[in-house]
């Protein structure tokens, strides 16, 4: 299994987003089901709605998906951190949308402190 990162940019509200998935899919429609909260169907042109750019891959590891999840948790207000199954749930969810507004300090963080580790292990 791979971590996948894609850099994505929404062409209505020019918002823009790193989405994280744990699972080879399509990330189109697990966006626009996320975004838009409508369910998809086969006539929808995705590249109306947001700009999909692939980035980088890491192999599965859990602890890598958990460090993104307490990332991610690291915003929410506290009524939410306070529930087990939505916390449980946004483990177990196959996605996590980034706004690159809340989210871009300690995603690049987490991306260069990534980096650091490889050329360690790869030393």
């Amino acid at each position: 299994m791979i971590i996948n990162f894609y850099f994505v940019n929404l062409k209505k509200d020019k918002k823009s987003y790193i989405v994280i998935t744990n699972k080879e899919t399509n990330v189109n429609e697990l966006l626009y089901n996320k975004l838009y909260n409508i369910p998809v169907t086969n006539s929808i042109n995705y590249y109306e709605f947001f700009y999909i750019k692939k980035g980088m891959q890491i192999l599965w590891d859990q602890n890598i998906w958990d460090e993104l999840v307490k990332i991610y948790l690291s915003k929410l207000d506290l009524l939410y951190l306070i529930d087990q199954e939505y916390i449980l749930n946004i483990y177990s969810n196959e996605m996590i949308l980034f706004s690159l507004d809340e989210y871009e300090t300690q995603i690049k963080q987490f991306i260069m402190n990534y980096y650091d580790k490889l050329k360690l292990n790869n030393s």
